[in-house]
Parts: structure tokens; sequence; C-alpha cells
């Protein structure tokens, strides 16, 4: 039989601990507003606007350890050994339009092991715009999660909430850059409504999460520039000493087509080389740093 993806695993717990910590320290700073707004009872979808590819799962993943599972395009499911994995870290496939009639009502049964999921107290999250796109707009958004919630409503003797998230990034592809992740007003969803009514809501309440950070002037050039003088043998040491992450992520996103997938390849390449952290750290941060001097 084939294992829930809501049951507790050991292994998940500790993956997902060292999976949260290394996320962190791929951002400068990492806030967190409106987390009080979030039920403390129900069942829970998040709906968040997509901007930074496989970033934006490990962003919402450091809310807390607790368990989360999200939905995600159904093609990267077609490998039997990476859906393994998919489904251990508490994945399930999600098809597009463009993946064929067929493949999209292959959702129904998905939704149905997603309202499982979220009825055994794992909150469930998804991209209701339905790809990503690196900007501070939302884009329109599909019936995905109103759907979910709706089905949920049916049966559950709980409430059903759908969690507005906004995430917005300093920078999309510039690593140690800042996140912001705000939480809007929860939408409680009842038997009665419908998936336009309620996705009409949700577009509204995300809307004003989604917004582009203020640009602070760069100020005081003179003694800054001093100072990355003086930084240049910390910034060498750094380099040099985390140069197999940057040489293995510079290989693998060679050929890359959408460069919003360079964080994730970076993060992913940090990932095998924990020791490392503080040096990649330096490196960006200082890299930053002269970025904004030039």
């Amino acid at each position: 039989m084939k294992e829930k993806i809501w049951q507790k695993d050991v292994c998940y717990t500790i993956l997902r601990a060292y999976t949260n910590a290394c996320a962190r320290t791929c951002f400068r700073k990492m806030k967190f507003n409106g987390l009080e707004k979030i039920p403390a009872e129900g069942a829970l979808i998040f709906a968040s606007n997509h901007c930074c590819t496989m970033m934006d799962p490990m962003v919402l993943c450091c809310k807390s350890v607790e368990p989360l599972s999200f939905g995600a395009r159904a093609d990267i499911f077609r490998k039997p050994l990476v859906a393994k994995f998919l489904r251990f870290i508490k994945m399930v496939p999600l098809a597009r339009p463009h993946d064929g009639r067929e493949a999209v009502l292959g959702n129904n049964a998905v939704f149905d092991e997603v309202v499982d999921v979220i009825e055994h107290g794992v909150p469930f999250c998804l991209y209701p715009e339905g790809t990503h796109f690196p900007g501070y707009e939302l884009h329109r958004l599909k019936t995905g999660a109103s759907r979910i919630a709706l089905l949920a409503a049916e049966n559950y003797p709980k409430p059903v909430y759908i969690i507005p998230t906004g995430l917005i990034y300093s920078d999309f592809y510039d690593f140690m850059a800042d996140v912001t992740i705000n939480i809007g007003d929860p939408i409680e969803v009842h038997k009665g409504d419908t998936p336009p009514e309620v996705t009409a809501k949700l577009t509204e309440r995300m809307t004003p999460l989604i917004y582009e950070p203020e640009r602070k002037p760069v100020t005081g050039k003179w003694w800054k520039r001093i100072l990355a003088l003086l930084s240049l043998p910390l910034f060498a040491l750094c380099a040099a000493a985390s140069s197999p992450i940057l040489i293995l992520t510079a290989i693998l996103a060679r050929n890359l087509e959408d460069r919003a997938w360079i964080n994730t390849v970076r993060f992913g390449c940090r990932y095998l080389f924990f020791v490392l952290w503080p040096f990649h750290c330096g490196f960006f941060l200082l890299l930053n740093f002269y970025k904004k001097l030039i």
C-alpha cells in the first residue's frame, strides 16, 4: 500500500531541520509578517505567489519545523526514483493545462489525496498562478486552491482555511538577498461557496501582500569604498574556501534557460557542503556589497 505523505517520518524530520538551516543561510535577512493570523485549528491551505522556483517552498518551510506538503508540476514526477523522493519530501503532482486534458483530469485523484493530507493536520501549499514569474505583481490565479478547499469543506467537521501568502525577494537572482514572507487574513471556505468566488477573494487578499521592496540609496560611498578595499583579502579567502560550491554551481548552471533557477542551483550545491556555508555566505555578502558601490 502506498505510504501516506501525512504520516510522520524520522528521516524527513531530520532532513527538514537541515534543509531549513541551509535555506535560512541563503538569505541576508528573512522576515515573517502575520504569523499570528494563521488559525490554530482547522485544515490549512497556503496559497502563495511563485517567483523564485524551488526557493519558494524552501522559504515557506522555514516558518516552522512542522511538516508542510506542496503541489508541484506533474512533469517532474515522470521518473520513478524522482517521484519517490518528491513524495518523501511531501510533494504531490499537479498537472497544468498544457500537460494535456487527460493529465488535468488526473488532478481530481490528487485533490482527494491533498484533502486527506490537510484533514490529518498537515498544511498544504500551492502556487495558484500555475508557474513562476520573477516579479512583483500577482498573475491570474487558477482555481486549484479553491477547489481543494471546497472538497475539504464538504466533509471535514472543522473549518477549512486558505491562507493568502506573499513572497517578496529584494533580488530574484543574487544570492544572500533579503526575503519577506507576508501572511494575509485567512479565508474560511464554506460548502455553499463556488471556486470563482473563493478565487476572487483570494486574489483580493493576495494582491496587497506582494509589492516591490523600497530601494534605499547607497550613502557614504567614500568610506564604504575604503571598507571594500580593506575587505578584499577576506573576499579572496571566502572565494577560495567556497570554491567547491562555486565551481559546481557554475558547471550545473551553464545551460540554464531560465535564469530564475540560478539560486535553486546554488542552494542545491551548498546543501552538499555544509562545512563551507560560512565562506559561501561571506563571498556573496561581500560580492553584493561591492555591486552596490559600482
